[in-house]
């Protein structure tokens, strides 16, 4: 039978980078999966970033790819959320991401991409790979990420002019303050 491989993705940043890196080195060295890591940088020259990737590559549990960012400056408002500059920059590295997977020797047999990478999802065709979502986070961030549907549909006018918490099952009711910068402004938001 011939060895699965995975391809991962990471969204720019540290906290998305290492998560991915970390799974990649555990489905390589535990299941014995040949895993490519597309690793889509910041573009802030991080010293710790570049570090942090040729770190991971000299283990050589998986094959790391690294794409530089491109700027997305033109495209957020100058005073967009991080959140929103990292969903505008996945946005426009899809098409560096499938010539990347084009160029593979071996085909992907499962594309793994972070919260911010969902929008990757559609760059191959169903047949071709399995697709998922991992989300490195606490149980709560998972929960909220799950019902924002349902709260998105109940909720009228912006998050944070909600008065009573939101119920969100299985937690403790949240109010404004406790939600993530992007859910405030909600008509604020990038096409997606």
């Amino acid at each position: 039978m011939k060895q699965p491989h995975a391809l991962l993705v990471a969204s720019p940043g540290l906290g998305h980078l290492i998560p991915v890196l970390e799974l990649g080195n555990r489905l390589s060295s535990v299941l014995n999966v040949h895993v490519t890591v597309l690793a889509i940088t910041s573009g802030t020259s991080s010293v710790t970033e570049t570090e942090t990737i040729h770190a991971a590559a000299a283990r050589g549990t998986c094959d790391i790819m690294e794409l530089p960012s491109v700027k997305v400056d033109h495209l957020v408002e100058p005073d967009a959320t991080v959140v929103t500059k990292i969903l505008a920059k996945m946005r426009v590295m899809k098409s560096e991401v499938w010539d990347a997977v084009k160029s593979m020797k071996q085909k992907p047999t499962v594309m793994i991409v972070d919260l911010f990478g969902t929008g990757l999802l559609s760059i191959v065709d169903v047949g071709v790979m399995k697709k998922y979502v991992y989300i490195p986070s606490h149980a709560w961030f998972l929960a909220l990420m799950v019902y924002l549907p349902v709260l998105d549909k109940v909720v009228q006018g912006e998050y944070v002019e909600i008065k009573e918490p939101m119920k969100i099952p299985s937690c403790k009711p949240i109010g404004p303050k406790e939600l993530l910068d992007t859910m405030l402004d909600r008509s604020g938001q990038p096409e997606k």
